[in-house]
């Protein structure tokens, strides 16, 4: 795919290219039940979650594509949904990051447009999470109050986010509004089973789109990956090397699978 979208501020097409790596010994069943992902709405604790919808100034500020009416605009974020769709399925994984090597490559971009054109699937329960936990900026970005409660306030054991809200019906947000100074270690904290089990015993969403850190900046990503069913790398084409993203390929390697490269060919990105 070729001139797909524009991120916040930058002339710039993105193309994406699966990969064919996979996982030695894979634990793809572990990490999602033999089932269609495609399940009903059916779960109370959705009903409880604070309902955040962000003002069409704010989509509009984002840039999320994923909403606009346009189909130019629209439809390549919509064929990349398809096909993630299609992988969760065939690979029976439930949870995916979406990461670049290195900052400043439209990765949070990438996954807030992501998780809003999942939403636009009805029958999908998707639950974003702001996991780049050195500079978390989703609930800014997305105008969330600092209100919302801790979300031990609906049950769950989960140590991060600190909270959760719904942006939609079927759209829900976890984040965190501070830097959180031992993130890998609380990430790959096994004690409730880590923090991408936690989110589906407690929301039972059908997918779990993670924002993280980058991936050659901090061991984030590295201590996230046996949760996760992939990766989703970003390179932005002016600054990303070659041998960045063969250092990412590396460091995936027998962790999770690289399920393929989104590339932002833009400027300033």
């Amino acid at each position: 795919m070729t001139d797909l979208f524009r991120d916040p501020g930058a002339a710039s097409g993105i193309e994406f290219r699966r990969s064919a790596s996979r996982v030695n010994g894979s634990n793809d069943e572990k990490r999602m039940p033999k089932q269609d992902i495609r399940r009903p709405l059916t779960n109370d604790i959705w009903s409880q979650l604070e309902l955040s919808v962000p003002s069409p100034a704010i989509l509009r500020r984002q840039r999320i594509v994923a909403l606009q009416t346009s189909e130019a605009a629209s439809q390549p974020i919509a064929m990349l949904r398809t096909q993630l769709l299609q992988a969760m399925k065939t690979h029976e994984f439930d949870a995916f990051a979406v990461s670049s090597a290195t900052a400043g490559c439209g990765s949070s971009f990438l996954a807030m447009n992501l998780a809003f054109s999942m939403a636009k699937q009805k029958n999908l329960r998707t639950v974003l999470l702001d996991l780049n936990l050195g500079h978390p900026s989703l609930a800014k970005r997305l105008g969330v109050p600092e209100t919302v409660d801790d979300f031990s306030a609906f049950g769950g054991t989960m140590d991060i986010p600190r909270k959760v809200v719904r942006l939609g019906e079927n759209l829900a947000l976890g984040y965190t509004t501070h830097a959180i100074n031992d993130a890998s270690e609380r990430l790959q904290n096994v004690s409730n089973g880590g923090i991408i089990d936690q989110v589906r015993q407690v929301l039972q969403p059908d997918v779990i789109i993670a924002d993280t850190s980058p991936i050659l900046r901090s061991d984030e990503l590295i201590a996230l990956a046996p949760q996760l069913g992939g990766v989703l790398l970003v390179a932005d084409g002016q600054r990303t090397k070659a041998n960045e993203i063969t250092a990412v390929e590396t460091l995936l390697k027998d962790r999770t699978r690289l399920i393929g490269v989104v590339l932002n060919r833009g400027k300033g990105a």
